[in-house]
């Protein structure tokens, strides 16, 4: 007769579907869509925590939280054109006071600087856009109030 095998905790079976804290260093299966934080390498089938590309250390659950919050900001992202078609309405009902003291517009002057700068380093300027424009509509005011 032949002995059946008790499956152990590290069996593929007995694996969840996302990464646990604990890491038991068994290979990291494909459903958990692990890519390296550094180099977007694909982290499936390691049994090393290092990535094999870049060399960094990782903690499989880390990664994991880290990739689903890059995704959740892929999904949460405001476009450029809805703060930028918000200012432009502004502008209009604001045309009489622009015509008036066109000093008003200098503050918004930053924002192809903002939006160029955000281009030259690479980096994502929609979580900060909305802000950069509130900014400038608030300086704007406040030139206009100073103004005779």
């Amino acid at each position: 007769m032949a002995q059946h095998q008790r499956p152990s905790k590290r069996d593929v079976r007995f694996r969840f579907n996302i990464p646990t804290i604990n890491d038991d260093g068994s290979p990291i299966p494909a459903e958990w869509h692990l890519r390296c934080l550094k180099c977007e390498y694909d982290l499936t089938g390691l049994t090393s925590r290092h990535c094999p590309e870049c060399g960094s250390a990782f903690k499989p659950y880390e990664i994991w939280v880290a990739n689903r919050r890059k995704q959740a900001d892929l999904y949460f992202r405001t476009p450029a054109y809805v703060p930028y078609g918000v200012l432009a309405a502004l502008m209009l009902l604001a045309l009489p006071v622009i015509r008036d003291n066109p000093l008003v517009l200098v503050p918004f002057g930053l924002l192809p600087v903002y939006e160029a700068a955000a281009h030259w380093f690479r980096w994502d300027p929609s979580g900060s856009r909305t802000i950069m424009i509130v900014l400038a509509v608030i300086a704007s005011i406040t030139v206009w109030a100073m103004l005779p």
